[in-house]
């Protein structure tokens, strides 16, 4: 192996296993807000103007169906994937707690997050949750706030036996870009 491979790999090893430093370079696998709503855009879904929640740097945007107005997407675009993932992690502890067992962890069927919306979607740093029923995007309030802790949100959510995964085609968008973040994170780096 000559030199320049090896300390190729040597490189990849010590930058995948080390802890992010602050101020360190951002995290460029995490999907932007802009990112994941283009993508919508260009796959003829309507979005809203993003909301960005400035105490936890999380940004929601609404994401409805084109062609019919009855299925309506959250995406919680999280800051970077640490946050995802522990967001993700802490709901899933959640509802094991409520279930009283232990559940996979999985990002397709993820644990619910908010009342009325079914079981979320991950990819990256990017959490998607569908409406069980046709809501309106003006009725999340402070109730709903996806930054208030499960365990302080209505119980009735937790209907779990009937909560539905994400379409699998509005996941997919998200998908799409996973390659594209990867791409742009190794010619950063």
């Amino acid at each position: 192996m000559n030199r320049f491979l090896a300390s190729a790999i040597a490189c990849s090893i010590v930058s995948m296993s080390s802890p992010t430093i602050a101020g360190a370079q951002p995290d460029t696998t995490a999907l932007t807000t802009e990112q994941v709503r283009i993508a919508f855009q260009q796959n003829l879904y309507d979005t809203d103007q993003p909301i960005l929640w400035t105490s936890s740097g999380l940004t929601t945007v609404f994401v409805r169906d084109g062609n019919s107005n009855e299925r309506l997407v959250l995406l919680l675009v999280y800051p970077d994937l640490e946050t995802a993932q522990a967001e993700h992690r802490n709901a899933h502890a959640e509802e094991e707690m409520e279930r009283g067992t232990q559940l996979p962890l999985d990002d397709d069927r993820g644990p619910p997050l908010l009342p009325g919306y079914g079981r979320s979607a991950w990819v990256l740093n990017v959490a998607l949750l569908q409406a069980s029923r046709p809501v309106s995007p003006t009725s999340v309030t402070n109730e709903t706030d996806p930054l208030v802790p499960i365990s302080t949100r209505s119980s009735r959510m937790h209907e779990l036996a009937t909560l539905q995964p994400v379409d699998s085609e509005f996941v997919s968008v998200v998908r799409s870009l996973v390659g594209e973040s990867q791409a742009l994170a190794r010619v950063t780096r």
